[in-house]
């Protein structure tokens, strides 16, 4: 952070333009997003024989099912098989299947929160999803990559906020102009 020192004053001040803001996720359009998101979960699995996967979107109807469908497809094309979930609840019911190697949360997050506390989100979903998975006898520590999704009409709260402190939770962000109301 970047301090203005006021001599008059003999406090330090911080201005608007003092604060450094994080650097905002890439954006993708979906068909290059998809493609992005599948790279990057097959290189995680060089390192590692599961991925959890979470999507954050930015509100309802923003096409986070399509994106899994899309993404659990090129996976399958190349070998790869994956099982997709609501939310982490359904672990429970409709636990891993023998040869599942990603795992994708589609409604896992919603929206934006204060970037000061992302960190401690992530936490908190990282041990709801290392317990649910623990529970099947898989042993996970928690998501691995975070895809942000949401359409023109309806954007991110922090992109629509003028000196939003607030961000989606995701690693990549990619715009669905294709998602429409069901």
């Amino acid at each position: 952070m970047k301090e203005n020192f006021d001599a008059n004053n003999s406090e330090t001040v911080y201005s608007k333009e003092s604060v450094e803001k994080k650097e905002r996720a890439p954006e993708f359009n979906f068909e290059s997003g998809v493609e992005e998101s599948i790279n990057r979960i097959v290189s995680i699995l060089e390192k590692q024989p599961k991925v959890v996967v979470a999507f954050s979107g930015s509100s309802s109807n923003v096409g986070k099912t399509t994106l899994s469908k899309h993404i659990s497809q090129g996976l399958y094309d190349r070998g790869i098989q994956s099982r997709s979930y609501m939310g982490v609840e359904e672990v429970h019911d409709r636990g891993p299947e023998p040869g599942d190697s990603v795992f994708i949360f589609q409604q896992i997050h919603l929206g934006v929160v204060n970037s000061s506390i992302v960190d401690k989100i992530k936490d908190i979903y990282n041990e709801d999803v290392r317990d649910a998975f623990k529970e099947k006898g898989l042993d996970i520590s928690g998501i691995d990559f975070w895809v942000g999704i949401y359409r023109p009409d309806k954007p991110f709260a922090s992109d629509v906020i003028a000196d939003s402190n607030s961000e989606p939770i995701a690693d990549i962000i990619i715009r669905n102009d294709m998602a429409e109301d069901k």
